[in-house]
């Protein structure tokens, strides 16, 4: 019961560096009129605080848990006070600081739909290579198909007494046939299919990272991201080139 105790403040505490305030809530600093005035921060620090201090009630090691609830009262006790001087300087802040709050934001906007954008035309042009690749190879397994079907079948060996070979003449015929005989070889070569990818550049091309968002604000989908491209960079620096058969999240490749 201890453990289940301790163990979620300190994974909490890891995630936020100290705690949700200091973490997350926006200041005046950092966002100016734009600031947060929301007390959800600092409340939530509260309440892990309050389960820090029952998992003390309950007999829990001081050592791992006392530090916690210290950084986490600390936490709240600054987000309380971003919370006050945001809501002071939004009531006193002059129509020019607002105005370079506001583009600013936009400029902010503007830059991430930018981005998003620039993320959405690679993605596309992922695709299309996945699409000519995978008729590529069509193409290449058709044409090997056909060339088999063109080859004549072998003809059927006549039927009759059996006569035992002149084995003297048989040698002298077998090396007339070695030397003058020239084997024609065909080979066609099938590519893999999916989005090719040889380098890193290519990697974060197909790869692209996505954007931060206020649903995922940990970075769960960019860290999952970056472990696809961890696989495409061990593939590339191998000397392989990776072949993306299905995005993520899916995921689905080959290295050759």
């Amino acid at each position: 019961m201890k453990r289940l105790l301790i163990v979620p403040l300190v994974a909490a505490i890891t995630a936020g560096g100290a705690g949700c305030s200091i973490a997350f809530q926006d200041s005046v600093r950092s966002s100016s009129v734009y600031c947060s005035t929301s007390r959800v921060w600092a409340a939530g620090d509260l309440v892990m605080a309050g389960g820090g201090v029952f998992a003390l009630s309950r007999g829990a090691e001081g050592k791992a848990v006392g530090p916690v609830v210290g950084l986490l009262v600390a936490s709240a006790v600054i987000g309380l006070y971003k919370r006050h001087n945001c809501v002071n300087f939004r009531e006193t802040a002059p129509p020019e600081v607002w105005a370079a709050a506001e583009a600013a934001e936009q400029q902010r906007q503007a830059q991430a739909a930018a981005d998003q954008q620039a993320r959405e035309e690679a993605y596309r042009q992922a695709l299309a290579a996945a699409q000519v690749a995978a008729e590529q190879q069509a193409v290449a397994v058709a044409e090997q198909q056909a060339q088999q079907q063109q080859q004549p079948e072998p003809a059927p060996q006549p039927q009759g007494t059996y006569v035992p070979p002149n084995r003297t003449s048989d040698v002298h015929r077998t090396s007339d046939v070695r030397r003058n005989t020239t084997v024609d070889v065909q080979r066609t070569v099938v590519k893999p299919a999916g989005t090719p990818a040889s380098n890193r550049a290519q990697c974060d091309a197909i790869l692209p990272l996505p954007p931060m968002t206020k649903s995922d604000p940990f970075g769960n989908a960019q860290a999952m991201q970056r472990m696809n491209r961890d696989s495409c960079y061990k593939c590339v620096d191998a000397g392989k080139t990776l072949y993306m058969e299905a995005p993520p999240p899916g995921f689905r490749y080959g290295c050759q």
